[in-house]
């Protein structure tokens, strides 16, 4: 189609165009279809009518002949194939035993998050070709596979997977020749350091020899500096010296069958392998003032970006039914109600759309302002981010505002069932069930036995979907009782170590903060970031402590240990702070300029006066 702009190419085998050395007296054309004659709808609004049938009857079969399907739709010059459907072209009647086959299509996922494509030949259990490939946007993208085992008895299988609005496709072509070599996949290192590194790939049938670059790029640009070109290698792995520390390298791989060679591997991005990644050191944080802080820690070595979670401690004045959870899902600004939703992955934290970090979900979907569920393949869920009922002896109330339902009409009847978690427990520590009626309407569910993490999950399994328009949790805090909430998981460059955080301080809302490293390396054979062990927490307070590093600049201060305390002299008058070892403010005493005797209870604390700080021990 001309109207189409293909923006990128995905492939099985190998990404590949037709061979340079292969004439066209060498290559049969087994199936060429462009689908001109399906010319209702277009690539945004499909027909409505499912032109496909399992036998040969329907426009699809009565165009194509021999070609079959179901859910298959004319979408102006290309066909969408919908959510639990498949297009079958007719069998491959010109194939020879033993010739390999290269097969491309183009195809376009209607889901901004992608989804599967499977293309298969032959029956479940026994399939002559049975290959899946990723698509990770929305946009065209033009597969490629290759195959040395096919059929002349069977046709080409198209199906969408995981991909609730289905697939468009465009373009099939098989063709067949001797001279066809399918190409290798290269893999990701798994040794490589910064000078060196061992390149691997797949083993190709009938492969005489394989041929490596190793190369560089010029800075923006895709032009190439070799390390090597054409190394021809018999085997599938190769030790590669000589790097320069601090360049990053590349390498690709072509098969070569005789005089024949394939077209080039998957371009693999070299990365030094590291095993393990040192915690960050979190230090005391600077600038503290009512509205904010500046959190700080020390750089890891190699780090490419930090997590910083940012927790806030409330202690209550007076018993208090306090919220604990309060999410209105107004940060979803996508999908409708009454008309298209939009889906999710099938598994994912929701960050994105709520306002405090920890929410997952699966076969979940969205709507402006609401969070849905739209069962696939089984029940879907929603789940909270981490919760604490210990202050009230596990107890604890969900109030939930939702309805079951498709394009703004609404069902009742359907039981909800929601669940509480502890800890890492796969068995739910109290099962509750909530039969909806019709329309959105608050209902509530009380738990007794949670803990200090604790997790509610939200399942449906129904036929329609399930919306929720807003939740919230609530225990029962006594006055003193503390109350520590994640509220916020930043992320920073690698190259910074404090980032800037608005928040309230009071006499009863602390802070703290703890830091995560990432490096970029290969994990699990695949190029992604490895974290560390989150560091030392450091706390927050209004009142200038040695823990926050809020500073008075008094000289002349000195402090000597006597008989039931210590004795402090002051330059001039200021505040004199006594911690303990956990940070905890123990008491804060009026100085006056000269000594100051100060009663403390045995063991070790810190006493802090203006810029001065003395770990002290009573004994």
């Amino acid at each position: 189609m001309n109207t189409k702009k293909l923006l990128g190419s995905l492939v099985l085998f190998m990404f590949c165009t037709c061979m340079s050395f292969a004439q066209d007296a060498d290559v049969t054309v087994l199936l060429d279809e462009k689908f001109d004659a399906f010319t209702e709808g277009t690539v945004d609004a499909p027909a409505t009518t499912d032109i496909s049938t399992p036998t040969y009857s329907g426009k699809l079969a009565t165009t194509l002949s021999g070609w079959k399907g179901s859910k298959v739709y004319e979408a102006g010059g290309a066909l969408l194939i919908g959510d639990g459907g498949n297009i079958e072209t007719a069998r491959l009647s010109g194939y020879s035993y033993g010739k390999t086959i290269k097969i491309t299509l183009d195809v376009k996922s209607r889901a901004s998050y992608g989804g599967i494509v499977t293309v298969s030949m032959g029956s479940t259990y026994s399939p002559y070709i049975n290959q899946q490939t990723e698509l990770a946007d929305d946009n065209w993208h033009t597969i490629t596979i290759y195959s040395a085992s096919a059929s002349s008895t069977y046709g080409l299988k198209i199906s969408p997977l995981l991909i609730f609005e289905g697939i468009l496709i465009d373009n099939i072509k098989v063709e067949m020749s001797d001279k066809f070599v399918a190409p290798t996949t290269a893999k990701q290192p798994e040794d490589a350091t910064a000078t060196s590194f061992t390149a691997k790939w797949d083993r190709i049938s009938g492969a005489t020899a394989y041929l490596l670059d190793v190369y560089t790029k010029a800075d923006g640009t895709d032009e190439k500096e070799y390390l090597l070109k054409d190394d021809e290698v018999t085997t599938t792995s190769k030790r590669v010296e000589g790097l320069e520390e601090g360049k990053t390298y590349y390498y690709t791989v072509r098969t070569k069958k005789g005089e024949n060679i394939s077209d080039y591997s998957n371009e693999i991005e070299v990365v030094e392998v590291i095993s393990s990644v040192d915690a960050p050191k979190a230090i005391a944080a600077t600038n503290v003032t009512a509205n904010g802080f500046t959190a700080n820690w020390e750089a890891v070595a190699k780090a490419a970006k930090y997590d910083v979670l940012l927790f806030k401690t409330e202690t209550m004045a007076e018993t208090t039914e306090k919220r604990i959870l309060d999410e209105d899902f107004s940060g979803v600004t996508i999908g409708s109600l009454t008309g298209t939703v939009e889906y999710g992955k099938t598994q994912e934290y929701l960050d994105a759309y709520t306002t405090v970090p920890g929410w997952y979900g699966v076969s979940h979907c969205f709507a402006k302002g609401y969070m849905g569920i739209a069962p696939f393949s089984g029940p879907g869920s929603i789940t909270t981010p981490a919760l604490d009922f210990t202050a009230n002896n596990g107890a604890g109330k969900l109030t939930i505002n939702m309805a079951e339902g498709a394009y703004g009409k609404y069902n009742a009847g359907y039981e909800v069932t929601i669940n509480l978690y502890n800890g890492n427990e796969e068995t739910a520590a109290e099962t509750k069930t909530v039969t909806l009626e019709e329309g959105f309407k608050e209902y509530t569910v009380e738990f007794t036995k949670g803990t200090a993490e604790s997790y509610i999950e939200i399942v449906y399994g129904g036929e329609k979907k399930l919306f929720v328009d807003y939740m919230y949790v609530t225990t029962t805090l006594k006055a003193g009782d503390k109350y520590t909430s994640l509220v916020e998981t930043r992320e920073v460059e690698g190259d910074k170590t404090s980032t800037d955080f608005s928040v309230t301080l009071d006499e009863n809302t602390s802070y703290s903060y703890q830091v995560t490293a990432y490096v970029r390396t290969v994990v699990s054979g695949e190029i992604d970031l490895l974290g560390s062990a989150p560091s030392n927490a450091v706390e927050v307070k209004l009142t200038p402590s040695a823990i926050n590093g809020t500073e008075n600049d008094i000289n002349d201060t000195t402090l000597r240990i006597v008989d039931g305390g210590v004795s402090v002299t002051l330059g001039t008058e200021t505040t004199i702070y006594v911690y303990g070892m956990d940070g905890r403010l123990i008491k804060s005493v009026k100085g006056n300029k000269g000594n100051n005797n100060i009663g403390m209870a045995r063991g070790a604390a810190i006493v802090r006066a203006g810029d001065k700080s003395y770990k002290v021990v009573i004994r």
